[in-house]
Order: C-alpha cells, then sequence, then structure tokens
C-alpha cells in the first residue's frame, strides 16, 4: 500500500532482509520511502504483512528491506 492505494507486483529474491517486487510503480517510487506490503500466498492462501523501506530502484521494479 502506498499511500492509501492498493497495488500489486511480484515478489522476487525473497531473503531474510528483504526482497525485490517487479512492479510498474518503481518510477513513483524512490529510496528511502516506506511501503506498507501484504503478501498472499497461492499455495497456503495465507496472507503475510510486512512494513519496509524502499531501498533500490530500477525500471523493472523495487527493493525492499524488512
Amino acid at each position: 500500500m502506498i499511500n492509501d492505494v492498493t497495488h500489486s507486483g511480484i515478489l522476487l529474491n525473497f531473503s531474510r532482509g528483504g526482497f525485490f517486487i517487479m512492479t510498474s510503480l518503481s518510477q513513483s517510487l524512490d529510496p528511502g520511502q516506506a511501503v506498507s506490503l501484504n503478501f498472499y500466498s497461492r499455495t497456503t492462501r495465507d496472507r503475510i504483512y510486512f512494513d519496509g523501506t524502499v531501498v533500490r530502484k530500477e525500471a523493472t521494479g523495487i527493493g525492499v528491506a524488512i
């Protein structure tokens, strides 16, 4: 969730410290910006919530530290 608006992306390169999200929103986000995320697992049908910080911005998405 960014500015109280829900968006979607694809979670890649998940690790203990964070992950990369492939999203078209990368142009509207900047390193240092706080984000609230929720991940829905199709396998377990669980939702996992994260608060994180954008640490990297690329044309294809953003790196988020948690």
